[in-house]
């Protein structure tokens, strides 16, 4: 019994013994197989935050992508949240590398690259917003793709030595696990006690477990990229959730597939065989596979780009092959980039090849770096290495080299150069002359490339020479007909005169021997020596217009008087016929000034001209007048004659023409009246149109001013001027100001005048005139300046300005906004007549002050009704 007992003692001191040991084994290899799964789960997380700053690589360089080539800035959505993303990695990455050096050091390469690549992406889409152009965009995308090449394979190391650790790190949890496993068994076996607490060791091991599972599980569900575990029949049996969104399935109906039942497609469009897919090659070969590009077409129809990579999985501690882990990006959004950029491109390049003008960009050394097609063709070479590299001066001629060159000194040195002209050589030896623009594009003060865009203008210069000397030609025929003409005039008119003379001597018959059919012969050598006559003047008339010889004597005119006297004049030519000469000329029509003998030779000859075309009715004599002002501004000759068709209206105007030949067998005549009377009005500034209607009578009009297409419905009353309206005067000649406050004053106003443009702007300001008489040449601050303030302000912009200068029409164009334009000397009647129109219109709006000033400064056509 004591042996027993002995034995029972010594069986329970060794079972104790043996549980103790077992216990104390299972205890050390517990804490081992925690501790490997500790470092297994910060593998994981390691490769987990790499794989996601990998992702967000993506992520920013396809936003960016997207928005360069499309100005989209929706794409740039990734790219602005990126920042804190990558801050927070890199800071789990220093956490989980706390304890190794290798991939410390490696991290601390990697954290410059990403902020360099985030500066540089920065300065492209800052580029592609100022539109800098495709070449400094493709320089700052350049120096990026090379700093994210150097990111990618900094973190793709990171991720090989830690995936290089996993499998180790995992074969040393296994064994750890299985020799717990061992030992607890071995303990179940020996005491209750012993399993007891081995199934309690081994349930917080389980638990661990369960968490390290849940974890790594975790990390891969938050994945960007989609993922699939196949065991080895190629059955799927894990995937993501992000796997699931990209194919655009379920994950229970992606469970189970086998291998060929997604359908795949090469990046040309062509099915993609299973035995080529990425995973089967893995599989098989029991390598990796990277970067296989390769599309898969949704359940809806849509089609997906994928980039996929692929790794075998082995078994723990044997090595076996257990399945394929297949990981893809979808890089849909990029390949739509990278077409958008390929078609952008292509139709960038046929636009400049298929441009009529010659493009060039040279470096700043002036080495062709871009020749389109039109350049290229024109000057013989076919192909861009026959050119590019090359400097422009040996393209063009050498007599226009130093000139080319000065051109290039100037664009560096930061000038816009427009209509250069060079002339280039092409390759056969022809000289092509061309004319354009070039600008100098500049990097950080530094010239980078020289653009040119020029046009052909050999063709042009050749029509242009021959157009000179034909109208070379033209003028010196122009020249020696009107010579001849004005020479051949005096000629005839010398005989003439003796003809005319003779014959008036002879039909007074003194002796009384001549019998009246010879006297009746006489009258007609007179009547037609006379008429013949009358054509030789119209002849020298014309020519003397068309040389040029003829000048103008211009004084003051009273047009009422003068259309009297000349209708007077030319009663005898309807006297015993049923046509009546009218007069309608205002009273109150104020002088002008005017070449008084031209104007009543055109009065004359529209006349006559109505006359000869009227068999019955009226030939009448208009004048319109000015509502305020009263000066004449258009005078209309009106008859009822027989009219001109409006196909021939434009052909009575010229020279030896009429309406149709049974107009001049009818009615006679040269054909030279109207012409000489559209030349005078031409010399004398004013425009003559006409408006008829066969049958019903013609109409001509000589517009004598630029006012006669604004003219009013009906006359505006005469102004009155309440309260002494203010009139200031700016003027630094006293004498100026003192006679213009007299013109004002009598006029009824208040004038203030004033020495100085900064002074006028002050009392302006102060006094809110009603008017503001404004001259051009003074010192410090000229008119046109005081005129421009005066504008800008919108406490003054509503006050009328009228400039009174010597120089006042020279300025037309520069002085915007004034209400008139008067020349000194000025006379009381134009200060007067200025102050009835500015002071009794009520204000113009701004637009209402535009179409003014246009009325004043631009000539207005008259429009007439055929």
């Amino acid at each position: 019994m004591t042996r027993v007992r002995t034995r029972l003692k010594l069986g329970l001191a060794a079972v104790l013994a043996i549980l103790v040991t077992v216990c104390g084994y299972s205890l050390l290899s517990i804490q081992r197989l925690v501790r490997t799964d500790a470092w297994v789960e910060e593998t994981q997380e390691t490769r987990s935050v790499v794989l996601a700053t990998l992702a967000l690589l993506t992520d920013t360089e396809s936003g960016q992508r997207a928005y360069i080539i499309t100005g989209d800035t929706t794409y740039l959505n990734a790219y602005a949240r990126v920042e804190h993303r990558v801050e927070s990695n890199f800071t789990s990455l220093e956490r989980l590398t706390y304890m190794y050096p290798v991939q410390r050091a490696r991290l601390n390469l990697v954290r410059p690259l990403m902020t360099q690549r985030l500066e540089l992406m920065g300065e492209a889409i800052d580029a592609r917003r100022a539109h800098r152009g495709a070449a400094v965009i493709a320089s700052l995308l350049a120096r990026e793709r090379n700093v994210t090449d150097s990111l990618r394979r900094a973190l793709d190391d990171m991720d090989r030595v830690e995936l290089a650790q996993l499998g180790p790190r995992r074969e040393r949890a296994e064994t750890q696990a299985n020799r717990a496993m061992a030992l607890v068994v071995i303990g179940a076996l020996v005491a209750i006690a012993a399993a007891l607490i081995l199934a309690v060791l081994l349930s917080r091991d389980l638990d661990r477990r369960l968490k390290s599972e849940a974890l790594f599980h975790s990390v891969v569900d938050v994945l960007a990229d989609g993922v699939f575990v196949r065991d080895m029949t190629g059955r799927i049996v894990e995937c993501n959730p992000s796997a699931a969104h990209i194919l655009g399935l379920s994950r229970e109906a992606i469970l189970g597939m086998e291998e060929g039942t997604i359908a795949c497609f090469r990046e040309d469009g062509t099915p993609l065989p299973v035995s080529m897919r990425p995973g089967v090659n893995a599989r098989a070969s029991g390598g990796r596979t990277r970067g296989e590009v390769m599309g898969v077409r949704r359940p809806n129809g849509e089609m997906r780009w994928l980039l996929v990579n692929a790794a075998p999985m082995f078994a723990p501690g044997t090595g076996e092959p257990a399945g394929v882990t297949t990981s893809f990006a979808d890089i849909t959004r990029r390949k739509e980039a990278e077409a958008a950029v390929r078609e952008h491109r292509e139709q960038l390049q046929e636009f400049l090849d298929n441009a009529g003008e010659f493009i060039l960009i040279t470096n700043a050394d002036g080495r062709i770096l871009y020749a389109n097609r039109a350049w290229r063709q024109t000057l013989g070479y076919l192909e861009d290495a026959d050119v590019i590299g090359r400097p422009v001066s040996g393209f063009v001629d050498p007599a226009c080299r130093a000139r080319y060159q000065d051109d290039q000194r100037r664009l560096i040195s930061g000038d816009a150069l427009h209509d250069v002209e060079t002339t280039f050589v092409a390759r056969d030896g022809r000289r092509v002359a061309a004319s354009g623009d070039s600008n100098c594009k500049v990097e950080h003060g530094i010239p980078v490339a020289i653009r040119s865009t020029f046009r052909d203008m050999t063709e042009r210069n050749v029509v242009q020479e021959q157009l000179l000397q034909a109208i070379e030609q033209a003028s010196a025929a122009n020249r020696a007909k009107s010579e001849f003409l004005a020479n051949m005039s005096h000629e005839l008119r010398t005989p003439l005169n003796s003809v005319i003379g003779f014959a008036s001597v002879l039909m007074r018959n003194k002796h009384g021997i001549l019998p009246p059919q010879e006297i009746q012969y006489l009258q007609r050598i007179h009547d037609n020596g006379r008429h013949l006559l009358s054509l030789i003047n119209s002849v020298l008339d014309l020519s003397k217009v068309e040389a040029g010889r003829m000048e103008l004597s211009l004084e003051m005119v009273d047009l009422g008087d003068l259309v009297r006297a000349t209708l007077a004049q030319m009663e005898s030519q309807v006297h015993g016929r049923p046509v009546t000469l009218r007069a309608a000329v205002p009273a109150t029509l104020a002088p002008f000034r005017a070449d008084a003998g031209k104007l009543k030779q055109v009065l004359i000859n529209l006349v006559a001209n109505a006359v000869k075309f009227t068999d019955k009715g009226s030939v009448t004599v208009r004048v319109t007048e000015h509502p305020i002002t009263h000066d004449p501004l258009v005078l209309d000759v009106i008859d009822t004659g027989i009219g001109i068709p409006l196909d021939r209206q434009e052909a009575v105007f010229e020279a030896f023409r009429q309406a149709d030949n049974s107009t001049a067998r009818r009615f006679g005549g040269s054909g030279l009246g109207l012409t000489i009377t559209r030349s005078l009005c031409q010399l004398m500034g004013y425009r003559i149109t006409l408006a008829s209607e066969p049958g019903a009578g013609t109409t001509f009009s000589v517009a004598l001013s630029s006012e006669a297409a604004a003219l009013p419905a009906s006359p505006s009353p005469a102004p009155r001027f309440g309260g002494e309206p203010a009139v200031l005067i700016i003027d630094d000649e006293a004498d100026a100001r003192l006679l213009l406050s007299q013109f004002v004053r009598d006029a009824g106003c208040e004038p203030i005048a004033i020495g100085s443009g900064e002074q006028g702007l002050r009392l302006a300001r102060e006094r809110r005139p009603a008017l503001i008489l404004l001259d051009i040449m003074m010192p410090q601050m000229n008119g046109l300046e005081v005129l421009e303030r005066l504008r800008a302000d919108p406490a003054l912009a509503e006050i009328p300005v009228a400039i009174v200068s010597i120089v006042a029409s020279e300025q037309r164009k520069r002085a915007v906004g004034a209400v008139a334009l008067i020349d000194k000397p000025v006379s009381r009647t134009e200060i007067e007549a200025l102050l009835r129109r500015v002071l009794a219109e009520p204000p113009l709006d701004k637009r209402g002050a535009l179409h003014a000033l246009l009325a004043e400064t631009v000539p207005a056509d008259t429009t007439v009704a055929p």
